[in-house]
């Protein structure tokens, strides 16, 4: 990961994150996954999931990005009221997992 990648999105569904990257890569925005385990004290708070798909963008590309995420989560949630995807996780969250 290079210094100037911005954590985007963080998901345990892996329809969710096909569908993001999908929209991504049709917008010409390269991205970076990272797969990072769950402890299991936490698995609790993500659903039992034990592995979390973090998607880094470029900095360059933030808004863009953004954007793209912005009216993904829109349409999902004019469809159903669940939200299965989080914004950047604070800083202080990172060190959790």
């Amino acid at each position: 990961m290079e210094n100037n990648d911005i954590e985007l999105f963080c998901t345990t569904e892996m329809k969710t994150k096909e569908e993001l990257v999908s929209r991504l890569v049709k917008g010409g925005i390269s991205y970076l996954e990272k797969w990072e385990k769950i402890p299991f004290l936490k698995r609790r708070d993500y659903g039992g999931a034990k592995e979390l798909c973090v998607i880094y963008v470029n900095g360059n590309q933030k808004q863009k990005a953004l954007g793209i995420l912005e009216q993904y989560n829109a349409e999902k949630s004019s469809g159903s009221r669940k939200r299965s995807t989080r914004k950047r996780r604070e800083p202080d969250d990172e060190s959790e997992l």
